[in-house]
């Protein structure tokens, strides 16, 4: 009778190695994919802020700010809501990119940014030509009116006003928020990464301090509950940069 052959410690021990050998690989990988990840969200923020300066210079206006943009770029590129009266191609002029606050002119300048400078072809991208038609909200985040990434969930490079006029410029580097808390959906808060990945972001472009200099990372609004600190593990953070 044939007697069956098993394997030896060493074929056991071989088979153990190389399947360690591609655990790491693939764990390596990965985090070589979200390093890279990362990398792209920083440099995409400096480009923003470029593309921003070269409008500046240009126009000598910040883009949805621009009070000129319709004579300038013409009705049919860049319009008016037909219902929503915040949303109006031309801004109000103030020197600061606002929102929905009335400290930053009360007109939802935000969703004009990236409009008016893919017309004026310093950034590229197709925006609008009239933002949010679709949305209830006039102040919606969304892919009509600003770019996105893919970090570790969906995100956007939203230009977001503070609930005063200190900051010309403030972009949220976050995720839409779409939860049960009414007066806040559509809007930049809820998390797109974690406090790690955070904490390299702030690390690359600022200081590091999550609560200092013109980076801040903070935890995102969400309806379960999220963590952000430098070793969360959680996707709870989003981060502001904060330009004058």
């Amino acid at each position: 009778m044939t007697q069956k052959k098993g394997f030896s410690l060493v074929e056991l021990s071989i088979v153990l190695i190389i399947i360690g050998l591609l655990v790491a690989g693939v764990s390596g990988g990965s985090k070589l994919v979200q390093s890279a990840k990362t990398n792209k969200i920083i440099q995409e923020a400096n480009s923003i802020n470029t593309s921003v300066n070269i409008f500046v210079t240009t126009f000598d206006a910040l883009p949805g700010d621009f009070k000129d943009a319709q004579s300038f770029f013409g009705a049919p590129a860049c319009g008016d809501h037909g219902t929503m009266t915040q949303l109006t191609c031309n801004g109000d002029g103030n020197g600061a990119i606002g929102s929905i606050y009335a400290a930053d002119g009360a007109l939802a300048e935000h969703a004009y940014v990236y409009i008016h400078m893919a017309l004026a072809e310093i950034y590229s991208g197709s925006y609008g030509p009239i933002p949010n038609v679709s949305e209830t909200k006039y102040f919606a985040i969304n892919d009509n009116n600003t770019p996105s990434f893919d970090l570790q969930t969906k995100g956007y490079y939203a230009f977001w006003g503070a609930n005063n006029a200190s900051t010309a410029r403030k972009i949220f580097v976050s995720a839409r928020y779409d939860g049960t808390v009414a007066g806040n959906v559509s809007k930049p808060y809820a998390p797109a990464f974690t406090g790690a990945t955070g904490y390299k972001i702030d690390k690359k472009i600022d200081d590091g301090d999550f609560t200092t200099g013109n980076v801040i990372i903070v935890t995102g609004l969400s309806d379960t509950a999220v963590t952000c600190s430098k070793s969360s593990s959680d996707i709870g953070c989003y981060a502001t940069l904060s330009h004058d």
